[in-house]
C-alpha cells in the first residue's frame, strides 16, 4: 500500500465534501443522490484498487468534477462487467457489498483506520466499493429480490452498519462491518447459484470456452472485452437461454453452434478471450523451439475447430522464440518469474501488493521453492529458457492475426 494512494483517496473525498458544502450543491434534483453514492463508493474502495486497477491518479481542481469522476468510474466499471448485457432480462453488475450498508463503519474514520478496515475485509475474502473483484453479472429479475434481499436501501436488518466515530474501538467497528459483509455475501452467493446465473455461466462456457461470469478475479480488461464481444450475439443467446434454461449441455452446445454462424473474424475474436483467460489461469505446456504452444485448457478453441485455436498452436513459429521452457513462465508486466508450483500468478501479485490482498504473503511451501523464486525474480533467464505469457498474449496478437488471415485466405 503506497501512502500516495491513501492520500489521493482522502483528497478526492475532501473535494466531494467541498462540493456538498458549496452554494452550487442542491441546484440539481439528483445532487444529494450523486453525493451520497460517490462518497460511499469512494470510501469503500481500497486505495490500491482506486489507483492500480481503476487508474485514478489525480484530483480535479473543481469539486463537482471530482464527484463526476467517481460517479463515471462507478457506472463505467459496472457496464464493462455486464457480460451478455443485451438479454431481455437485462444483465446488471451487482456489488458484493452495498456502500450504503457499510458506510456507518467507514465515513467517520481517519484515513488510516478506514484503510485498516478495508484491509481486514480483503483478508477475510470480501471485496467492497468499486473493486471489480466484488462485482458480478446477474439478471435484473433477481437483482432486488435475491441479491439485495428485497431492499435496495441497504437498511435491511443485519445489513446496515450503525454509525461509528473515529474514537470507537476498531474491534467493535470490525465486528459490525464483518457481520454486514457476511450477510451480504450470502445474498450474493444466492444470486450466483440461481438458475438464471447458472444459465449465464453455461452461455459463457459455450461462447468463450470458460466461465467469465463468476470468475471475478480475472483482469477487468478481459471481462470488459467479453462484454463487448458478446453484445452482437445477445439476442440469439437470449433465445438459446430461454429455450434451454436449466440444461447446461444444450446451452453450451448451441452457443458453440452460434459461433459457427458468425463471420470468421468475429468468431476468432470471441474465442481469443477464452484463450487469454486460460493462458492466465493455466499457462503451461510448452514445447521447445519450433514446436507448438499450449496453454493448458486454452486449447478448447482449437478443439471446436475455430481459427483462434488453430493459430494458437502455431504461435511458437509466429513469435519466433521459445514461449516458455520447463515449468517457468515470466510475468511480463511485473517482470518477475512465475513458476508452476513455486509462485503462482496470484501469489506473485500478493507479493507485489501485500496491502491490497492482505497480510498473507505468497505460499512458498519449501525453502528450495522460496530460493528458486527469489533467483527467478532477479533474473528469469537463469532458467533453461525464458519468454513471457504476457508477451505472447499481448504483443503476439498482431502476429497471430496476420497468420490467421493467411490461414483464412
Amino acid at each position: 500500500m503506497k501512502n500516495e494512494a491513501l492520500e489521493l483517496q482522502q483528497r478526492l473525498l475532501d473535494k466531494i465534501e467541498e462540493w456538498y458544502r458549496s452554494p452550487a450543491f442542491g441546484k440539481g434534483s439528483t445532487d444529494k443522490q450523486k453525493y451520497v453514492r460517490a462518497k460511499g463508493m469512494l470510501q469503500a474502495t481500497h486505495p490500491d484498487v482506486l489507483t492500480e486497477v481503476l487508474g485514478i491518479t489525480s484530483v480535479p481542481d473543481v469539486p463537482l468534477e471530482a464527484m463526476n469522476r467517481i460517479r463515471t468510474m462507478d457506472l463505467s466499471t459496472l457496464k464493462k462487467l455486464e457480460i451478455f448485457r443485451g438479454l431481455d432480462d437485462k444483465v446488471v453488475g451487482h456489488h458484493m457489498s452495498a456502500f450504503g450498508a457499510i458506510s456507518g463503519a467507514l465515513e467517520n474514520q481517519s484515513p488510516e483506520r478506514r484503510l485498516e478496515l478495508l484491509n481486514r475485509a480483503i483478508d477475510s475474502g470480501y471485496r467492497t466499493g468499486m473493486d471489480p473483484k466484488g462485482i458480478g453479472p446477474i439478471r435484473t429479475s433477481i437483482h432486488r429480490p435475491i441479491a439485495h434481499q428485497g431492499d435496495y436501501s441497504g437498511k435491511k436488518p443485519g445489513y446496515k452498519v450503525t454509525p461509528f466515530s473515529n474514537t470507537d474501538d476498531i474491534e467493535d467497528i470490525w465486528t459490525s462491518l464483518e457481520a454486514s459483509l457476511k450477510q451480504q455475501q450470502g445474498s450474493f452467493l444466492d444470486a450466483r447459484n440461481h438458475q438464471s446465473t447458472q444459465d449465464l455461466i453455461s452461455a459463457s462456457k459455450g461462447t468463450f470456452g470458460s466461465d467469465l461470469i463468476t470468475e471475478l478475479d480475472l483482469p477487468m480488461d478481459i471481462r470488459a472485452e467479453a462484454s463487448k464481444a458478446a453484445d452482437p450475439i445477445a439476442k440469439q443467446m437470449d433465445n438459446i437461454i430461454t429455450e434451454f434454461s436449466g440444461n447446461d449441455a444444450k446451452i453450451q452446445n448451441n452457443a458453440k453452434r452460434l459461433l459457427e454462424t458468425l463471420p470468421e473474424r468475429q468468431a476468432a475474436s470471441i474465442s481469443k478471450l477464452g484463450l487469454k483467460r486460460n493462458a492466465l489461469r493455466y499457462g503451461t505446456a510448452i514445447p521447445l523451439a519450433g514446436a507448438v504452444i499450449g496453454f493448458g485448457q486454452a486449447g478448447h478453441a482449437a478443439s471446436q475447430g475455430d481459427y483462434a485455436g488453430a493459430v494458437a498452436h502455431s504461435v511458437g513459429a509466429v513469435v519466433g522464440e521459445v514461449p516458455i521452457v520447463g515449468d517457468v513462465a515470466v510475468e511480463s508486466v511485473a517482470g518477475t518469474a512465475v513458476a508452476d508450483g513455486t509462485v503462482t500468478g496470484r501469489q506473485q501479485d500478493v507479493a507485489a501488493r501485500p496491502s491490497y490482498y492482505g497480510k498473507s504473503g505468497p505460499d512458498l511451501s519449501t525453502p528450495e521453492q522460496s530460493n528458486r523464486a527469489a533467483v527467478l525474480r532477479k533474473d528469469p533467464t537463469q532458467e533453461r529458457g525464458y519468454e513471457t505469457i504476457g508477451r505472447v498474449i499481448n504483443s503476439g496478437w498482431n502476429k497471430l492475426g496476420q497468420l490467421r488471415d493467411k490461414l483464412l485466405n
